[in-house]
C-alpha cells in the first residue's frame, strides 16, 4: 500500500471576543476593553490608551463578539483538522483565557438550564438551537459523518 502524505497543515490562532452574556446586556454593558478588527486586535490599556496587534491572515483570524458559532468554525478552518483526523493524523484545538472570556461558549456554546438547590446547572442539549453550538459538536457531528461515509463505500 501507499502511503499517505501529511496534510499541508499549520498552527492557526483564532482570537475571539464572546458575546455579553444576557445579564451583561440587561444592565446596559458594552464591551469596550477589547475591539476586533479583521487583521488587527485593539486591547485597552489599564492606564489609559489602546495597545494594538496585528493579526497575520495566513496564519490567524481574530473574531468579535458579533461573530456568529458557524462563521467561527469555517474561518479557524476546523473541518481540514477533522478531515485529517479521519485520514489518521492528530490534531488539536484548544481554547485558552480567563474565567469567563467564553472558552466553555466557543467550544460548545449549549444553552444551560438554571441550577437548582446548590446543583450545578444542566446542559439544555434539546433547547439549544443549532447556530449556537460551538467547535465540540459541530466537530463531532462532521467526524461521525465522515465515519458513516466511509462505512457506506463498503
Amino acid at each position: 500500500g501507499g502511503t499517505r502524505a501529511a496534510p499541508a497543515m499549520r498552527v492557526r490562532v483564532c482570537v475571539r471576543v464572546r458575546p455579553l452574556l444576557p445579564q451583561q446586556t440587561a444592565r446596559g454593558d458594552k464591551s469596550t476593553l477589547l475591539r476586533v478588527e479583521p487583521l488587527c486586535v485593539h486591547l485597552a490599556q489599564s492606564k489609559g490608551g489602546r495597545a494594538s496587534y496585528a493579526v497575520d491572515a495566513a496564519t490567524a483570524a481574530a473574531f468579535g463578539d458579533e461573530s456568529a458559532q458557524e462563521a467561527f468554525y469555517q474561518q479557524c478552518e476546523i473541518d481540514r483538522l477533522v478531515d485529517a483526523v479521519t485520514r489518521g493524523f492528530h490534531a488539536t484545538v484548544f481554547a485558552y483565557g480567563q474565567t469567563g472570556s467564553g472558552k466553555t461558549f466557543t467550544m460548545e456554546g449549549f444553552e444551560y438550564l438554571p441550577a437548582a438547590n446548590g446543583k450545578a446547572p444542566q446542559v439544555d442539549i434539546a433547547g439549544t438551537p443549532r447556530s449556537r453550538l460551538g467547535i465540540v459538536p459541530r466537530a463531532v457531528r462532521k467526524l461521525f459523518a465522515a465515519v458513516e461515509a466511509e462505512n457506506s463505500k463498503g
